[in-house]
């Protein structure tokens, strides 16, 4: 039997975690404990599940737990070290994370400082390696149907009602981020690390400012805002919001409805180009304002090409293949409505079943894979203050 413990009460674990335990049964597994800062939220959580989860009122009660078999952490991407790092003094059990594992370079020194036993229990949620899509990629590369990958260009355009939610959360402070090109964009940092079974070695990369731009006349929050902003939270009167923040916000001061132009400090448009230790080249666009999610992804290779458009609305996207001898091939890739297009249901699988599930070539990520993923966006963030290339060895010996 797997004992879970959770760490952080927002509305991830309760998307990840509570609200499938109505639908999914896992006999190997029960949830034994939730924490999170805020105890309105920790126990509002709690009531959700379809049976009793105790809470607890701090941390430290909970990692001197012997019991536990599983931490699972879901808190803001700054504390995610920290966490760990207490979980790990005082308790044996596993340690699984939310991706960005880190966000500085000083949180990567202090994960690789840990002894070798204990970086071995931590894994990292890297989410997107489990969609259809992703996995389909990474099968056909290592199958060498292209023969070596050699260059890649990598486009995200996130749409505009999903682009916001990001700055009227924490998300849009750096400090407690990283910004995009950690938060966000280390899915993608992830997929081409592991796509290419390789490792980045240098980075550099600009970021502007350029549509989330700052404005004086409106609110801190969208509440008490007298403004007509097409950018207003629609959100407000939904149940779970207002219960999981705004009632919970005397507890701990947190705003779930921040204004979009005040104290936003992240990037919203970025280009980066990343060398590889085998010497393959990428380049990589990312915005969050655009009319729709879609992005694309061209691989090519000693022997042909793998080529994507990829759109979520659609019901099924298409991944071509053509190669030097003109030889071509389309593999479509059926959508589906599942949370992160089934991501979430897989990773469940792989952490509560009780039946060996056949792993999805090596699909959980190690404590090193997170923070290589993560690198990347603390790299690029440094070149953009900087004005020059980023040497991802300075923190990470490859």
């Amino acid at each position: 039997m797997k004992y879970v413990f959770i760490i952080g009460a927002g509305n991830r674990a309760y998307e990840l975690l509570i609200k499938p335990l109505e639908t999914e049964k896992y006999s190997g597994m029960k949830i034994i404990g939730i924490y999170d800062k805020n105890i309105h939220r920790a126990k509002l959580l709690a009531s959700y599940a379809p049976y009793k989860i105790p809470v607890y009122k701090n941390l430290e009660e909970a990692v001197h737990n012997e019991s536990i078999s599983m931490f699972l952490i879901m808190t803001p991407d700054y504390t995610h070290v920290p966490i760990i790092n207490e979980i790990l003094k005082n308790s044996n059990a596993k340690v699984i994370c939310e991706k960005p594992i880190c966000i500085s370079e000083d949180q990567v020194i202090d994960l690789l400082s840990l002894p070798q036993m204990q970086q071995k229990r931590i894994n990292v949620l890297l989410n997107s390696r489990f969609m259809p899509i992703n996995y389909t990629i990474k099968k056909l590369l290592d199958e060498k149907i292209i023969g070596t990958p050699l260059s890649v260009s990598y486009n995200w355009n996130i749409d505009l009602s999903h682009g916001v939610e990001y700055l009227r959360r924490w998300h849009s402070d750096i400090t407690k981020s990283g910004g995009m090109l950690v938060h966000k964009s280390c899915h993608h940092f992830d997929l081409l690390n592991w796509w290419l079974s390789d490792v980045p070695e240098k980075v550099f990369a600009y970021g502007n400012q350029l549509f989330y731009y700052s404005k004086t006349e409106c609110a801190d929050y969208c509440r008490k805002c007298s403004e007509k902003c097409k950018f207003r939270m629609n959100s407000i009167n939904k149940d779970l919001i207002n219960d999981m923040y705004f009632q919970a916000e005397k507890y701990d001061g947190y705003i779930r409805d921040k204004c979009i132009f005040k104290n936003n400090t992240i990037y919203d448009t970025i280009c980066l180009q990343i060398k590889y230790k085998k010497q393959e080249l990428v380049s990589y666009t990312f915005n969050m304002y655009a009319s729709e999610t879609v992005w694309s992804l061209n691989i090519v290779g000693t022997k042909g090409k793998i080529s994507i458009d990829y759109n979520l609305q659609k019901d099924s996207n298409a991944i071509n293949i053509k190669l030097l001898t003109g030889k071509e091939r389309k593999i479509m890739i059926q959508g589906n409505k599942l949370k992160h297009e089934g991501a979430d249901l897989e990773i469940r699988k792989r952490l509560f079943s009780d039946s060996i599930i056949q792993p999805k070539e090596k699909i959980l990520g190690s404590m090193k894979e997170g923070i290589l993923a993560s690198a990347i966006g603390i790299g690029a963030n440094k070149s953009i203050k900087r004005g020059e290339e980023y040497e991802i060895s300075q923190i990470i010996n490859l």
